[in-house]
Formats: structure tokens, sequence, C-alpha cells
């Protein structure tokens, strides 16, 4: 689900997830990708308590870019973070989860 919203408030994230929840017919999702808010961090865990939350590759690539002064690194951090994985290595990190 993608959503355009106004106003990042946990609120405003707990009516979208309300939402969300409806259009899935009460099911909720195992994992929720976001970019990041941590009032979008606190609606998730409150409302969906077993759902998973992970923060979008853009969001740490955009991080390590802001915050790392070493442009070597991070255009290789940003290569591995969009790289393409193959099947063996996906499924050895779902082992680890």
């Amino acid at each position: 689900m993608t959503a355009l919203v106004c106003d990042e408030s946990e609120k405003i994230y707990v009516w979208l997830l309300k939402s969300l929840l409806e259009a899935m017919k009460g099911k909720a999702p195992i994992s929720v990708i976001t970019y990041g808010p941590l009032s979008m961090k606190n609606a998730i865990e409150n409302f969906f308590r077993n759902a998973h939350h992970c923060l979008c590759s853009w969001y740490h690539i955009h991080n390590a870019t802001s915050n790392v002064g070493n442009p070597r690194f991070t255009s290789q951090f940003k290569k591995c973070m969009l790289g393409d994985y193959d099947k063996v290595w996906f499924n050895k990190c779902v082992r680890l989860h």
C-alpha cells in the first residue's frame, strides 16, 4: 500500500493502518517496510504487534550518504543494498531471521 499523507502524526498512521487492515479483509501483514519516521514505527508496533517493521533500502542509503564522509564507502554500500541476491543467499538470510 502506498499513501500520501500531509500529517506524519502517529494518529494519522494508525488511521492508515486501520484502512490497510480493512483493505486486507482483516488479515494483518507479517512485515511492514517504511522509510523511517518514529511516529510510523510507533503506530506499527502498537497496531500490528506481531508484524516485523523494516526500514527500506532508500532510508539506509540516504543515512549513509548524509552521515558518512567517505564517497567510496557509500558507493559500495549502495551497491550492496541494491544488489541482486540469488535464491541461496536469500534463504540463508531467512534462516538467520
